[in-house]
């Protein structure tokens, strides 16, 4: 009877073993996926996208295209859920997912963009961006409003390049310190992602102010030049929308075009 009850017994836990281990490896796996969708519009390829090092942002030119596609599909994410940058561990799941395909990104210095880095836009939602940075984010977006338009001009780059750059002028004042070029280029960077959401159906745009900003191929007389050209003409505009906390959010939230 005892036998009886200790092989019962024993067949009882074999079977919630088999149970349980599945389960585990199961829930293990799912833990490992990576939260971003790496799929980039097919108009996208090698040739027509060369963005470069973004200002020695990047370890390496060749990071250039995996680095795209990982702000793309921050930006992606941030159009569904309105999170811009990954915690470590998330981060590290996608960018062993990204490792499989590209060049090694490890050694790219993507981890820079890291929810809970150094600096207060590590952080930050869309939302947080929209409230806090509202006038930054309208003025890349109308600064780089004529790329990827018919007839483009190196002048349309420059409007949006020199934009860019005075975003990330406190790197530029600060060049001793390493922690502040970090968090300089964190928000700038949640700025731009955070256009990238509200611009997800827009791939020729965003094709070309990712080959703009990333090369930073410009002369900087070039540069002063369309500047002042773009000044004289801002004035002539409408300009859509308030500023700082009045630019509205919501209406940016479109469905993915892929």
């Amino acid at each position: 009877m005892n036998n009886w009850k200790l092989s019962d017994f024993v067949k009882q836990i074999l079977a919630l073993y088999m149970i349980i281990i599945p389960l585990a490896i199961a829930s293990q796996t799912s833990a490992n996926e990576c939260v971003l969708d790496f799929n980039v519009p097919s108009v996208w390829n090698d040739s027509n996208l060369n963005a470069g090092n973004w200002d020695e942002f990047l370890n390496d030119s060749l990071c250039a295209t995996p680095f795209v596609r990982y702000m793309y599909s921050l930006g992606r994410r941030a159009n569904q859920t309105r999170l811009i940058f990954l915690n470590k561990t998330e981060q590290k799941d996608c960018m062993d997912t990204l490792k499989s395909e590209e060049k090694n990104v490890f050694s790219c210095g993507i981890e820079k963009l890291t929810r809970g880095s150094p600096g207060g836009c590590s952080d930050y939602s869309v939302t947080d961006v929209v409230n806090k940075l509202g006038s930054t984010l309208k003025s890349l977006g109308e600064n780089c409003k004529l790329l990827g338009s018919d007839g483009e001009s190196s002048e349309a780059c420059g409007y949006c390049l020199r934009r860019w750059e005075e975003m990330g002028a406190l790197s530029s004042n600060n060049s001793s310190n390493d922690t502040m070029k970090i968090e300089a280029n964190i928000c700038r960077f949640a700025v731009l992602i955070s256009l990238t959401s509200q611009r997800m159906y827009d791939v020729e745009w965003l094709q070309s102010i990712y080959n703009c900003l990333g090369n930073k191929n410009l002369p900087l007389a070039d540069q002063a030049k369309d500047e002042e050209d773009y000044t004289s003409h801002k004035g002539r505009e409408v300009l859509i929308g308030g500023a700082g906390g009045d630019y509205n959010s919501s209406s940016y939230y479109i469905d993915d075009p892929l």
